[in-house]
Protein backbone atom coordinates (compact mmCIF):
# COMPACT_ATOMS: atom_id res chain seq x y z
CA UNK A 1 0.00 0.00 0.00
CA UNK A 2 3.20 2.26 0.71
CA UNK A 3 4.13 1.10 -2.65
CA UNK A 4 0.99 2.60 -4.23
CA UNK A 5 1.11 6.02 -2.38
CA UNK A 6 4.13 6.55 -3.06
CA UNK A 7 4.07 5.84 -7.36
CA UNK A 8 0.59 6.50 -7.90
CA UNK A 9 1.59 8.88 -10.27
CA UNK A 10 3.24 6.19 -12.34
CA UNK A 11 0.01 4.26 -12.34
CA UNK A 12 -2.23 7.18 -13.61
CA UNK A 13 0.09 7.72 -16.27
CA UNK A 14 0.39 3.84 -17.13
CA UNK A 15 -3.51 3.81 -16.84
CA UNK A 16 -3.60 7.14 -19.91
CA UNK A 17 -0.87 5.50 -21.86
CA UNK A 18 -2.88 2.17 -21.80
CA UNK A 19 -6.15 3.84 -23.20
CA UNK A 20 -4.45 6.42 -25.49
CA UNK A 21 -2.65 2.78 -27.20
CA UNK A 22 -5.85 0.91 -27.21
CA UNK A 23 -7.85 3.97 -28.89
CA UNK A 24 -5.60 4.79 -31.67
CA UNK A 25 -5.91 1.00 -32.58
CA UNK A 26 -9.51 0.91 -32.15
CA UNK A 27 -9.52 4.06 -34.90
CA UNK A 28 -6.68 2.51 -36.99
CA UNK A 29 -9.19 -0.47 -37.07
CA UNK A 30 -12.36 1.66 -38.05
CA UNK A 31 -10.99 3.48 -40.68
CA UNK A 32 -9.89 0.16 -42.57
CA UNK A 33 -13.05 -1.47 -42.20
CA UNK A 34 -14.36 1.79 -44.20
CA UNK A 35 -12.00 1.40 -46.66
CA UNK A 36 -12.83 -2.12 -47.55
CA UNK A 37 -16.74 -1.55 -47.20
CA UNK A 38 -16.43 1.46 -49.57
CA UNK A 39 -13.93 -0.57 -51.71
CA UNK A 40 -17.45 -3.33 -52.09
CA UNK A 41 -19.05 -0.64 -53.44
CA UNK A 42 -21.62 -0.46 -49.72
CA UNK A 43 -23.02 2.38 -48.68
CA UNK A 44 -23.01 2.78 -44.82
CA UNK A 45 -24.75 5.25 -41.94
CA UNK A 46 -27.26 6.73 -44.60
CA UNK A 47 -30.96 6.44 -43.35
CA UNK A 48 -33.04 6.03 -45.75
CA UNK A 49 -35.91 8.79 -46.84
CA UNK A 50 -39.02 8.21 -46.45
CA UNK A 51 -40.64 8.11 -49.91
CA UNK A 52 -38.27 7.52 -53.03
CA UNK A 53 -36.92 10.51 -54.72
CA UNK A 54 -38.35 11.55 -57.90
CA UNK A 55 -36.47 10.61 -61.41
CA UNK A 56 -35.20 13.50 -63.09
CA UNK A 57 -36.62 14.07 -66.43
CA UNK A 58 -34.97 13.84 -70.18
CA UNK A 59 -35.47 17.44 -70.53
CA UNK A 60 -33.77 18.24 -67.66
CA UNK A 61 -30.68 17.44 -69.04
CA UNK A 62 -31.23 18.50 -72.28
CA UNK A 63 -30.08 22.50 -71.85
CA UNK A 64 -27.24 22.52 -73.86
CA UNK A 65 -29.39 20.94 -76.80
CA UNK A 66 -32.12 24.00 -76.07
CA UNK A 67 -29.11 26.13 -76.12
CA UNK A 68 -27.64 25.20 -79.33
CA UNK A 69 -31.12 24.44 -80.68
CA UNK A 70 -31.68 26.58 -84.66
CA UNK A 71 -34.87 27.08 -83.30
CA UNK A 72 -33.66 29.78 -80.16
CA UNK A 73 -32.11 32.90 -81.44
CA UNK A 74 -30.26 35.00 -78.91
CA UNK A 75 -29.86 38.49 -78.48
CA UNK A 76 -32.53 39.93 -80.83
CA UNK A 77 -34.20 41.98 -78.03
CA UNK A 78 -31.23 43.08 -76.05
CA UNK A 79 -28.35 43.50 -79.19
CA UNK A 80 -26.48 40.72 -78.02
CA UNK A 81 -25.59 37.26 -77.41
CA UNK A 82 -24.08 34.59 -75.09
CA UNK A 83 -20.64 35.64 -75.90
CA UNK A 84 -20.86 39.53 -76.91
CA UNK A 85 -21.90 41.73 -73.74
CA UNK A 86 -25.37 43.18 -74.24
CA UNK A 87 -25.65 47.13 -75.42
CA UNK A 88 -27.70 49.57 -72.82
CA UNK A 89 -29.74 51.90 -72.22
CA UNK A 90 -31.71 54.23 -69.51
CA UNK A 91 -35.24 54.22 -69.63
CA UNK A 92 -36.67 57.75 -70.90
CA UNK A 93 -39.28 58.28 -68.07
CA UNK A 94 -37.69 60.38 -65.34
CA UNK A 95 -39.40 58.97 -62.63
CA UNK A 96 -37.89 55.14 -63.21
CA UNK A 97 -34.54 55.48 -65.06
CA UNK A 98 -34.17 51.83 -64.83
CA UNK A 99 -31.40 50.33 -67.38
CA UNK A 100 -32.53 48.42 -69.86
CA UNK A 101 -31.73 46.65 -72.72
CA UNK A 102 -31.04 48.90 -75.87
CA UNK A 103 -33.39 47.50 -78.45
CA UNK A 104 -36.40 47.31 -76.49
CA UNK A 105 -39.06 49.91 -77.42
CA UNK A 106 -40.70 49.89 -74.36
CA UNK A 107 -39.65 49.60 -70.39
CA UNK A 108 -40.47 46.62 -68.99
CA UNK A 109 -40.93 48.09 -65.59
CA UNK A 110 -42.45 51.16 -66.33
CA UNK A 111 -44.04 49.78 -69.63
CA UNK A 112 -43.13 53.72 -70.75
CA UNK A 113 -42.81 53.90 -74.89
CA UNK A 114 -38.47 54.62 -75.20
CA UNK A 115 -37.48 57.19 -77.99
CA UNK A 116 -35.47 56.33 -81.65
CA UNK A 117 -31.80 55.83 -80.92
CA UNK A 118 -30.09 59.18 -81.38
CA UNK A 119 -28.99 60.84 -84.65
CA UNK A 120 -30.15 57.84 -86.48
CA UNK A 121 -29.81 58.81 -90.26
CA UNK A 122 -32.01 56.68 -92.75
CA UNK A 123 -28.82 57.03 -95.36
CA UNK A 124 -26.36 54.14 -94.57
CA UNK A 125 -23.54 56.23 -96.32
CA UNK A 126 -23.95 59.09 -94.08
CA UNK A 127 -20.78 59.35 -92.00
CA UNK A 128 -22.98 60.80 -88.51
CA UNK A 129 -25.20 58.19 -88.04
CA UNK A 130 -24.93 57.08 -84.83
CA UNK A 131 -27.39 54.46 -83.42
CA UNK A 132 -26.21 54.16 -80.10
CA UNK A 133 -25.58 57.72 -79.52
CA UNK A 134 -22.50 57.34 -77.79
CA UNK A 135 -20.96 60.27 -80.02
CA UNK A 136 -19.27 58.05 -82.72
CA UNK A 137 -20.89 57.12 -85.98
CA UNK A 138 -21.68 53.90 -87.32
CA UNK A 139 -18.94 54.05 -89.80
CA UNK A 140 -16.58 54.35 -87.23
CA UNK A 141 -17.75 51.59 -84.87
CA UNK A 142 -17.74 49.29 -87.59
CA UNK A 143 -14.42 49.73 -88.45
CA UNK A 144 -12.63 48.84 -84.91
CA UNK A 145 -13.76 45.50 -83.12
CA UNK A 146 -13.55 47.12 -79.94
CA UNK A 147 -16.48 48.96 -80.79
CA UNK A 148 -20.12 48.51 -81.66
CA UNK A 149 -22.81 50.69 -83.34
CA UNK A 150 -25.35 49.22 -80.91
CA UNK A 151 -23.41 49.17 -77.71
CA UNK A 152 -23.38 52.76 -76.12
CA UNK A 153 -20.54 51.31 -73.26
CA UNK A 154 -17.62 51.19 -75.31
CA UNK A 155 -18.24 54.66 -76.21
CA UNK A 156 -17.09 55.65 -72.10
CA UNK A 157 -14.02 52.80 -72.92
CA UNK A 158 -10.54 53.52 -73.20
CA UNK A 159 -8.79 51.35 -75.48
CA UNK A 160 -5.38 52.84 -75.31
CA UNK A 161 -5.37 53.27 -71.76
CA UNK A 162 -4.38 56.84 -71.95
CA UNK A 163 -7.19 58.16 -69.27
CA UNK A 164 -9.51 59.34 -71.88
CA UNK A 165 -12.73 57.82 -72.99
CA UNK A 166 -13.32 56.71 -76.93
CA UNK A 167 -15.57 58.77 -77.22
CA UNK A 168 -13.78 61.98 -76.12
CA UNK A 169 -11.04 61.30 -78.58
CA UNK A 170 -12.97 60.75 -81.33
CA UNK A 171 -15.18 64.26 -80.90
CA UNK A 172 -11.97 66.18 -80.51
CA UNK A 173 -10.38 65.28 -83.29
CA UNK A 174 -12.80 65.16 -85.61
CA UNK A 175 -13.68 69.05 -84.20
CA UNK A 176 -10.32 69.92 -85.25
CA UNK A 177 -9.92 67.70 -88.34
CA UNK A 178 -13.34 66.25 -90.10
CA UNK A 179 -11.98 63.43 -91.79
CA UNK A 180 -10.15 61.95 -88.54
CA UNK A 181 -10.72 58.36 -88.77
CA UNK A 182 -10.77 57.52 -84.95
CA UNK A 183 -6.79 56.20 -84.77
CA UNK A 184 -6.43 58.39 -81.57
CA UNK A 185 -8.53 55.78 -79.82
CA UNK A 186 -5.43 53.15 -80.10
CA UNK A 187 -2.54 55.30 -79.61
CA UNK A 188 -1.69 56.13 -76.23
CA UNK A 189 0.74 58.80 -77.29
CA UNK A 190 -2.41 60.37 -79.11
CA UNK A 191 -4.74 62.22 -77.15
CA UNK A 192 -6.57 65.64 -76.38
CA UNK A 193 -4.76 68.14 -73.97
CA UNK A 194 -4.56 67.46 -70.57
CA UNK A 195 -6.13 70.25 -69.32
CA UNK A 196 -8.71 68.91 -70.52
CA UNK A 197 -9.39 66.91 -67.73
CA UNK A 198 -8.35 69.44 -65.06
CA UNK A 199 -10.68 70.49 -62.86
CA UNK A 200 -10.14 72.78 -59.48
CA UNK A 201 -11.74 71.50 -56.80
CA UNK A 202 -11.13 74.51 -54.14
CA UNK A 203 -10.21 78.46 -54.11
CA UNK A 204 -9.06 79.38 -50.89
CA UNK A 205 -7.34 82.67 -49.22
CA UNK A 206 -3.42 82.09 -49.58
CA UNK A 207 -1.32 82.51 -47.09
CA UNK A 208 1.59 85.04 -47.36
CA UNK A 209 4.80 83.32 -48.25
CA UNK A 210 6.94 84.40 -45.02
CA UNK A 211 5.48 84.42 -41.58
CA UNK A 212 7.84 85.82 -38.73
CA UNK A 213 8.42 83.60 -36.02
CA UNK A 214 10.32 85.81 -33.60
CA UNK A 215 13.47 88.36 -33.43
CA UNK A 216 15.86 87.05 -31.15
CA UNK A 217 18.55 90.39 -29.62
CA UNK A 218 21.31 90.89 -27.37
CA UNK A 219 20.96 93.70 -25.63
CA UNK A 220 23.43 96.90 -27.11
CA UNK A 221 23.65 95.03 -30.18
CA UNK A 222 22.16 97.28 -33.54
CA UNK A 223 19.75 96.43 -35.56
CA UNK A 224 21.77 95.14 -38.29
CA UNK A 225 23.11 92.26 -36.00
CA UNK A 226 19.37 90.81 -34.19
CA UNK A 227 18.26 87.72 -35.74
CA UNK A 228 15.28 87.31 -37.68
CA UNK A 229 13.23 83.82 -37.73
CA UNK A 230 11.23 83.18 -40.36
CA UNK A 231 9.03 80.70 -42.05
CA UNK A 232 9.51 80.95 -45.59
CA UNK A 233 7.64 79.06 -48.62
CA UNK A 234 9.54 77.94 -51.06
CA UNK A 235 8.49 77.23 -55.28
CA UNK A 236 7.84 73.75 -54.51
CA UNK A 237 5.02 74.85 -51.55
CA UNK A 238 7.33 73.35 -48.59
CA UNK A 239 7.56 75.91 -45.48
CA UNK A 240 11.18 76.03 -44.25
CA UNK A 241 12.86 78.09 -41.20
CA UNK A 242 15.17 80.47 -42.35
CA UNK A 243 17.20 83.18 -40.49
CA UNK A 244 17.42 86.54 -41.86
CA UNK A 245 18.93 90.05 -40.94
CA UNK A 246 17.84 93.45 -41.74
CA UNK A 247 18.49 94.23 -45.79
CA UNK A 248 18.40 90.96 -46.78
CA UNK A 249 16.02 89.72 -49.50
CA UNK A 250 13.80 87.28 -49.18
CA UNK A 251 10.87 86.19 -51.85
CA UNK A 252 11.53 89.14 -53.72
CA UNK A 253 10.90 91.35 -50.41
CA UNK A 254 13.72 93.36 -48.54
CA UNK A 255 13.59 93.62 -45.02
CA UNK A 256 13.33 97.30 -44.23
CA UNK A 257 13.00 97.59 -40.71
CA UNK A 258 12.83 95.68 -37.35
CA UNK A 259 11.16 96.50 -34.16
CA UNK A 260 11.70 94.59 -31.10
CA UNK A 261 8.46 93.75 -28.86
CA UNK A 262 6.76 91.71 -26.47
CA UNK A 263 3.03 92.06 -25.29
CA UNK A 264 1.95 90.70 -22.39
CA UNK A 265 -0.87 88.00 -22.11
CA UNK A 266 -2.98 85.56 -19.70
CA UNK A 267 -1.69 81.82 -20.49
CA UNK A 268 -4.64 79.21 -19.26
CA UNK A 269 -2.55 77.09 -18.83
CA UNK A 270 -0.31 78.20 -15.87
CA UNK A 271 -2.80 80.64 -14.85
CA UNK A 272 -0.61 83.55 -15.12
CA UNK A 273 0.16 86.29 -17.19
CA UNK A 274 3.54 85.90 -19.43
CA UNK A 275 5.50 87.75 -22.28
CA UNK A 276 5.81 86.69 -25.87
CA UNK A 277 7.43 87.88 -28.99
CA UNK A 278 5.26 90.93 -30.77
CA UNK A 279 7.95 92.04 -33.06
CA UNK A 280 7.22 93.67 -35.87
CA UNK A 281 9.50 93.44 -39.61
CA UNK A 282 9.01 96.07 -42.78
CA UNK A 283 9.13 94.41 -45.96
CA UNK A 284 9.55 96.37 -49.28
CA UNK A 285 8.76 95.21 -52.51
CA UNK A 286 9.00 96.94 -56.30
CA UNK A 287 5.98 98.42 -57.05
CA UNK A 288 4.19 97.07 -53.80
CA UNK A 289 3.03 99.36 -50.88
CA UNK A 290 5.25 98.36 -47.89
CA UNK A 291 3.92 95.10 -45.76
CA UNK A 292 4.63 95.11 -41.69
CA UNK A 293 4.66 91.60 -40.23
CA UNK A 294 3.91 90.69 -36.87
CA UNK A 295 5.42 87.89 -35.06
CA UNK A 296 3.24 84.82 -34.86
CA UNK A 297 0.64 86.50 -37.42
CA UNK A 298 -0.87 84.53 -40.06
CA UNK A 299 -1.03 87.08 -43.33
CA UNK A 300 -2.99 86.32 -46.37
CA UNK A 301 -2.54 87.67 -49.74
CA UNK A 302 -4.34 86.86 -52.80
CA UNK A 303 -6.13 83.21 -53.50
CA UNK A 304 -4.75 79.78 -54.16
CA UNK A 305 -6.08 76.89 -56.39
CA UNK A 306 -6.38 72.88 -55.76
CA UNK A 307 -6.39 70.86 -58.91
CA UNK A 308 -6.61 67.72 -59.57
CA UNK A 309 -6.04 66.15 -63.16
CA UNK A 310 -9.27 63.91 -63.11
CA UNK A 311 -9.17 60.43 -65.46
CA UNK A 312 -13.38 60.06 -63.96
CA UNK A 313 -11.96 56.88 -62.08
CA UNK A 314 -10.66 57.41 -58.41
CA UNK A 315 -7.58 55.30 -59.24
CA UNK A 316 -6.28 58.10 -61.69
CA UNK A 317 -7.05 61.17 -59.88
CA UNK A 318 -3.80 63.30 -59.42
CA UNK A 319 -3.84 65.30 -56.99
CA UNK A 320 -1.60 68.77 -57.79
CA UNK A 321 0.25 70.67 -55.35
CA UNK A 322 -1.79 74.00 -54.83
CA UNK A 323 -1.15 77.21 -57.82
CA UNK A 324 -0.93 80.70 -57.39
CA UNK A 325 -1.58 83.34 -60.58
CA UNK A 326 1.42 82.91 -62.44
CA UNK A 327 2.22 79.19 -61.31
CA UNK A 328 3.48 76.97 -64.16
CA UNK A 329 2.26 73.32 -63.95
CA UNK A 330 3.28 70.34 -65.52
CA UNK A 331 1.25 67.46 -66.31
CA UNK A 332 2.76 64.36 -67.37
CA UNK A 333 0.35 61.43 -69.59
CA UNK A 334 0.35 57.71 -69.66
CA UNK A 335 2.93 57.71 -72.08
CA UNK A 336 5.62 59.50 -70.11
CA UNK A 337 5.31 62.95 -72.52
CA UNK A 338 5.08 66.01 -70.62
CA UNK A 339 2.67 69.08 -71.18
CA UNK A 340 2.90 72.26 -69.36
CA UNK A 341 1.09 75.56 -68.45
CA UNK A 342 0.52 78.46 -66.96
CA UNK A 343 -1.89 79.09 -64.64
CA UNK A 344 -3.53 82.91 -64.63
CA UNK A 345 -7.12 84.45 -64.23
CA UNK A 346 -7.77 82.59 -60.56
CA UNK A 347 -11.68 83.22 -59.57
CA UNK A 348 -14.06 81.49 -56.54
CA UNK A 349 -15.02 79.88 -59.90
CA UNK A 350 -12.50 79.10 -62.76
CA UNK A 351 -8.83 79.73 -63.70
CA UNK A 352 -7.48 79.81 -66.79
CA UNK A 353 -4.38 77.52 -67.48
CA UNK A 354 -2.10 78.41 -71.01
CA UNK A 355 -0.25 75.82 -72.50
CA UNK A 356 3.59 76.43 -72.89
CA UNK A 357 4.73 75.46 -76.34
CA UNK A 358 8.48 75.74 -76.44
CA UNK A 359 8.21 78.47 -73.50
CA UNK A 360 5.45 80.37 -75.71
CA UNK A 361 2.52 80.91 -74.72
CA UNK A 362 -0.29 78.68 -77.01
CA UNK A 363 -3.97 77.42 -75.97
CA UNK A 364 -6.00 78.70 -72.97
CA UNK A 365 -8.45 76.54 -70.96
CA UNK A 366 -11.14 77.70 -68.82
CA UNK A 367 -11.17 75.11 -66.06
CA UNK A 368 -14.27 75.16 -63.91
CA UNK A 369 -14.71 74.84 -60.53
CA UNK A 370 -16.89 71.47 -60.11
CA UNK A 371 -17.73 68.67 -57.25
CA UNK A 372 -15.80 65.12 -57.79
CA UNK A 373 -17.68 62.23 -58.30
CA UNK A 374 -16.50 59.36 -59.70
CA UNK A 375 -17.35 57.23 -63.23
CA UNK A 376 -20.03 55.10 -62.41
CA UNK A 377 -20.60 51.30 -62.56
CA UNK A 378 -21.39 50.08 -65.92
CA UNK A 379 -25.06 50.06 -65.87
CA UNK A 380 -25.72 53.51 -63.97
CA UNK A 381 -25.70 56.36 -66.11
CA UNK A 382 -22.49 57.96 -67.64
CA UNK A 383 -21.53 61.77 -66.64
CA UNK A 384 -22.30 64.24 -69.01
CA UNK A 385 -18.67 64.97 -70.26
CA UNK A 386 -19.66 67.14 -73.43
CA UNK A 387 -18.61 70.42 -71.32
CA UNK A 388 -15.08 68.62 -71.14
CA UNK A 389 -14.75 69.98 -75.00
CA UNK A 390 -17.40 72.06 -76.09
CA UNK A 391 -16.18 75.75 -75.58
CA UNK A 392 -13.67 74.62 -73.07
CA UNK A 393 -10.69 75.72 -75.31
CA UNK A 394 -10.66 79.50 -76.17
CA UNK A 395 -8.35 78.57 -79.44
CA UNK A 396 -8.21 75.77 -81.60
CA UNK A 397 -5.07 73.51 -79.47
CA UNK A 398 -1.48 72.91 -81.10
CA UNK A 399 -0.28 69.68 -81.61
Amino acid sequence: MQALKNNYEKFILGILLVAFVGSGAYWISYLQHVKHVASQGTIIDITAPDKPLPSFSDAEFQALTYLVSPDVTWGDADGGNLFIGRGYKQCAEERCQHWIAFKLEACPWCGTAQPPPKDTDPDPENDFVDTDGDGIPDTIEEKYPFLRADRIQDGWADEDGDGFFNREEFKYFRTLDETHDGGSMTDANIHPPLATHLRLIDVDRDLFSIRLTKVVMVKGQDKQDWEIHLAVRDDMGKIRTRFAKLGQVINGYRIADVEKKEERYYNKAVKDYMLRDASVITLEKEGEDPMRLTSGEMKYTGVVAKLVLDHYSPQKVQVLRPVRDGDTVSLTDSAGQTETYRVSSITDQSLTATRLINGQPGTAFLVGKIKRTDIPASLQSPPDMESAFDGIGMEPPNF
